[in-house]
């Protein structure tokens, strides 16, 4: 019966430490610091057609934490290319209620 116990408590033990480490390593991943966020805005107005169009895949995978490029988000609307003016709509979606200023520009486009 005592072998049964701890045998119980070291699968528990294993699974909380395993959960512990899963959500670290996820949520290292996740985090987009301001100055991504910014260098990425300043990216969507390039001249380079493959620059905006990685800085709005990257942007749109930021989700709400793009917030502060909005602006640029919403003028990439106008861009040309596709993929950039799908992705940015994209970024813009994601960031839910909070994106409520750009909604001219997405009714627009």
């Amino acid at each position: 019966m005592l072998r049964k116990h701890s045998n119980q408590l070291l699968v528990r033990c294993c699974s909380i430490t395993f959960g512990i480490l899963t959500y670290c390593v996820f949520s290292l991943n996740s985090g987009v610091v301001a100055q991504e966020i910014d260098a990425l805005a300043k990216q969507l107005v390039s001249v380079d057609l493959n620059e905006r169009r990685d800085a709005a895949y990257a942007l749109a995978d930021a989700g709400p934490e793009a917030l502060p490029a909005i602006e640029q988000l919403a003028q990439a609307l106008g861009d040309q290319d596709a993929q950039v003016w799908f992705q940015s709509i994209t970024a813009i979606g994601k960031m839910g209620p909070a994106a409520i200023g750009a909604a001219k520009q997405v009714v627009a486009h």
